[in-house]
């Protein structure tokens, strides 16, 4: 028997644990065993102390078998008699809850690993693709969550565009290129709500429309959408002040950080270097070859005063002609303008009309760095502020973001839908189409074909009228069939190559375009020019000025002033002239025949004529 306390087995008789000292009570005394039945001797009833116990409480039969302690069933009568000699087994209350707890806590572990494993199971199966096909439940899951895939964003193989909310664009159209009308091109930068640029778009993803002057809009089919960087060359003309205020670090810094800017430049985009004191200098002209730019940069001195407009001005004249491709004018000054023949307006108007985009940036305190900024902003740019503190490294990273942007821009291109009317003003729409994944619109003006002082059908393409004039003497046989205005060129021409300027607005940007007169070192205003003794002119250029003067007047006195009035649209060089000239030139023109063009010209010389201080 056992200890019905501490379970320790108790010899027979005793009244007391020897373990634990318990009192032994009676259901614990002695019980006797039958005696072995008759038969075979070597087979006997199995008895309780023949049936091991494993650790977890089980009975272990002699077999091996094991059995529950619960069911007594097949031991009826190896069950200990109770008091009453009934028979009955009678277990301990403590002895049972110490032999199932094991088996409880067994099962619940068992329960446990298995739900791990079915976990683990489940996910392997799922993350795995099917081999089976797939039910009619999933099928019309699959195919409802696809219809509202591409309600919401589109194809996106096709667009790209991100899945959920559309996202909102920041568009500005920074450029936009005529040269080839009606082939209009334009050069927007498109960022996201941090100021990123958005990647990867395409044409599917937007509307062009050309909204004409009466307010109509038509809707045009863009053939194509790039970023510059993938394809397009770039222009970038480096407007720099040297002026006498930038003397010592400024300058030095200044020159510093436009050098190593042209390090950075893409293999195959080109520069151009621009200064300007009270005059403006051509250092150097558009170029691939950027190690020649680092050279001019090196070589700028500083002098004189503040011609800012008169450089934009040129700066943007060369861009334009310089070629297809993205273009800008990034120019710096630490002044205040005070020598240039061209205004605000002048260099506005230009900037618009080309389509090209004008960065400024000033340097130090003793600029107007609001009338800088809405300077920039009219001409589709940005401006930006520099300190002295760190010059070089500030120009170097405004010069950086500025390339960056415009490499990032991206390119439309489509064809007018209105080839015959060049004249009127029109706006280009951009928009994100609904299906596009984004939400922006931007709208711009631009004009058809370029306004400049030299209308491109009077001698842009010319440097010089009379090339050698100043080496040979000219004949009337190089007069014959220019006009007045040619002839007045021609004439100026030979004092600009000494370096003189001009009173006259028209005869400045007519030489400010040119690359020869901007790379002549040193320029005279018309009164520094008068005081020179002796006179830079030879012999041979006084007479071949005189001869010029010989024909102009010929024409004015005894020829038609303007000959081709009836079917030639005049142009702004062509009015060039003396309030009396004009007059006489109007006379003559109205009594031509009636025309659409003859009448234009004749309210053209009108305006000319209102105008004209001389």
């Amino acid at each position: 028997m056992f200890c019905t306390n501490c379970g320790h087995p108790l010899p027979k008789g005793a009244r007391f644990c020897t373990e634990c000292g318990s009192p032994v009570t009676e259901s614990e005394a002695p019980v006797e065993m039958d005696p072995v039945s008759e038969g075979d001797p070597g087979e006997r009833p199995e008895r309780p102390e023949d049936t091991l116990k494993d650790p977890d409480g089980m009975r272990v039969k002699p077999d091996g078998a094991r059995e529950d302690p619960d069911d007594m069933s097949e031991f009826p009568g190896d069950a200990p008699e109770n008091e009453s000699g009934t028979g009955e087994f009678i277990e301990s209350e403590t002895l049972r809850k110490r032999r199932i707890l094991p088996i409880i806590l067994g099962i619940l572990i068992a329960l446990v690993v298995a739900g791990i494993v079915g976990v683990m199971a489940y996910f392997h199966i799922v993350g795995r693709p099917s081999e089976q096909e797939p039910t009619v439940e999933e099928e019309n899951r699959s195919e409802t969550a696809s219809a509202e895939s591409e309600t919401e964003t589109g194809s996106i193989a096709e667009t790209k565009a991100p899945v959920g909310e559309p996202q909102q664009l920041s568009i500005q159209i920074r450029q936009i290129e005529n040269s080839a009308f009606p082939i209009v091109k334009f050069y927007a930068n498109i960022t996201d709500s941090s100021g990123e640029t958005v990647r990867e778009l395409s044409a599917e993803q937007f509307r062009v429309e050309e909204i004409q002057a009466d307010g109509t809009s038509k809707p045009v089919d863009l053939q194509e959408v790039y970023q510059v960087l993938n394809s397009d060359k770039a222009y970038i003309d480096l407007v720099l002040d040297r002026s006498s205020s930038m003397d010592g670090g400024r300058m030095e810094q200044a020159k510093a950080a436009a050098s190593t800017f042209l390090n950075n430049i893409r293999q195959g985009n080109s520069v151009e270097i621009i200064s300007f004191d009270d005059n403006v200098y051509q250092n150097y002209p558009y170029s691939t070859d950027l190690e020649g730019g680092r050279a001019a940069i090196s070589a700028i001195t500083t002098r004189g005063t503040t011609a800012l407009m008169d450089a934009l001005y040129a700066g943007i004249f060369d861009t334009y002609y310089a070629g297809d491709g993205a273009k800008c004018v990034i120019g710096f000054t630490d002044g205040m303008e005070n020598a240039s023949n061209y205004t605000v307006n002048d260099v506005i108007s230009l900037s618009q009309s080309t389509g090209i985009p004008v960065y400024l940036i000033g340097i130090g305190d003793s600029i107007d760095g609001g009338a800088l900024a809405d300077l920039a902003h009219r001409c589709s740019g940005e401006y930006y502020s520099a300190s002295d503190r760190d010059l070089e490294t500030e120009l170097r990273n405004i010069y950086d973001r500025i390339y960056t942007e415009q490499q990032n821009d991206y390119v439309f291109t489509y064809q007018a839908p209105d080839e015959s009317d060049t004249a009127a003003v029109r706006k280009i729409s951009l928009t994100a189409k609904d299906d596009s994944g984004y939400i922006g619109t931007v709208t711009r003006e631009y004009a058809p074909v370029t306004q400049t002082a030299i209308d491109r059908n009077f001698g842009i393409d010319k440097d010089q009228i009379i090339p050698d004039s100043s080496s040979r003497a000219i004949t009337a046989a190089d007069l014959n069939g220019l006009s007045l205005a040619e002839l007045r060129i021609a004439r100026n021409e030979i004092f600009a190559r000494h370096g003189r300027m001009f009173k006259d607005i028209l005869l400045n940007q007519w030489f400010l375009s040119k690359s020869w007169y901007l790379q002549i070192d040193t320029k005279y205003s018309p009164a520094d020019y008068e005081r020179l003794n002796p006179s830079p002119l030879s012999k041979l250029e006084s007479a071949n000025c005189n001869q010029i003067i010989a024909r102009e007047k010929q024409i004015t006195e005894n020829e038609m002033i303007f000959p081709n009035a009836a079917t030639v649209p005049l142009v702004t060089y062509d009015v060039a002239l003396t309030k009396a000239v004009l007059k006489k030139a109007l006379s003559q023109v109205e009594t031509y025949p009636q025309s659409a063009v003859r009448d234009q010209n004749i309210e053209f010389i009108k305006s000319a004529i209102a105008n004209a201080n001389m």
